[in-house]
């Protein structure tokens, strides 16, 4: 079921929680950048989209979690729809993968897209004279289909927006995987999620803003109040990464900067809304969080996997069972028994 902010609204220490969308089941994927492509799961449960409002400072952010697992929703994070219940998040080194089931309703997905339109980044792609969705949500070469597609137009979004495409400039050589990075991800929006509302950690002076409103801006928001910038939390998790390169390598390591990278004034014109991130003050107070957070959520999801495999063995061991007592062997499934 979805569910509006109106009635969904709690408040902390210092800022609010409004639900602004949850729906009971859903499944979220990560699309690797490691040598095979490979799609690794992150998570299967409720689906949430919430906005957190601090209650002294004029910032907010809006994330979304699936089972417990958490991701930013920004301006600067690209979200495509390619299929009726499937839709891409294109982060910063991460691409991640969202699917409904058959039986979520169609207008459920046409208000989630409605979300999606006011606090990222978001494209439609349709098929022919815009009718219906370039891809089927039942395909199951949808992921590939789906990456091949919309891979390209995301990186060049991506650079639009001032951030680099493709895979973190920390993943070398086997360091900093993927799956680390979206781990790390889930973990750092946590910690500034408490930070910013429960604890009161985060204070005006670990952040910068830029940009200004446009005038018609949702009066729920306020014309007054600064969207977060992915970079609040990918600056964290960059520097989780960096950390890492540099323990391995030593400070030989150097980050290049990219040639296309956009000036600031592009990126706030082309997302038209004030935005905020951490400054160096900030990232640095969150710091000595941020390992005991990651930790916590590797080992969930450690305990997550073991809870899956476990589940597929026990699905392909009842398969195997059927297949036994109905004298169907692997060889033989699908093409059914002569009288």
């Amino acid at each position: 079921m979805a569910t509006s902010s109106e009635n969904k609204m709690k408040i902390f220490g210092s800022g609010s929680l409004s639900e602004l969308f949850c729906f009971r089941t859903c499944t979220l994927f990560l699309m690797d950048y490691d040598q095979n492509q490979t799609i690794r799961l992150l998570g299967i449960g409720h689906f949430m989209v919430y906005l957190m409002m601090h209650i002294f400072y004029p910032i907010m952010i809006t994330v979304c979690s699936v089972d417990g697992f958490h991701w930013p929703l920004t301006k600067d994070t690209v979200i495509f729809r390619m299929a009726n219940r499937t839709f891409a998040f294109a982060l910063p080194g991460l691409l991640y993968g969202l699917q409904f089931p058959p039986y979520c309703e169609d207008s459920l997905m046409d208000a989630l897209e409605g979300l999606f339109t006011n606090f990222g980044h978001y494209i439609k792609v349709t098929g022919n004279k815009g009718l219906g969705f370039v891809l089927k949500d039942d395909d199951p070469l949808l992921w590939y289909r789906m990456r091949l597609r919309f891979e390209p137009m995301a990186n060049e979004v991506l650079r639009e927006l001032g951030q680099m495409p493709g895979k973190s400039c920390f993943n070398d050589s086997g360091h900093n995987p993927g799956y680390l990075r979206a781990i790390r991800m889930s973990a750092c929006t946590k910690v500034l999620e408490d930070g910013m509302i429960n604890s009161g950690i985060l204070r005006q002076s670990h952040y910068t803003v830029n940009g200004t409103n446009p005038p018609n801006v949702n009066e729920f928001i306020g014309q007054y109040m600064a969207y977060a910038s992915v970079n609040a939390i990918t600056c964290m998790v960059d520097t989780l990464e960096s950390a890492e390169i540099l323990t391995r390598i030593g400070l030989g390591y150097l980050i290049k900067n990219d040639v296309n990278e956009a000036s600031l004034e592009t990126v706030l014109k082309k997302i038209g809304f004030k935005i905020w991130k951490l400054n160096e003050l900030g990232v640095a107070t969150f710091t000595h969080k941020l390992g005991p957070a990651v930790q916590e959520e590797t080992e969930t999801m450690m305990e997550k996997e073991e809870k899956w495999k476990a589940k597929d063995r026990e699905r392909k061991n009842k398969e195997a069972s059927a297949n036994t007592t109905s004298g169907v062997g692997p060889s033989d499934k699908g093409k059914g028994l002569m009288p």
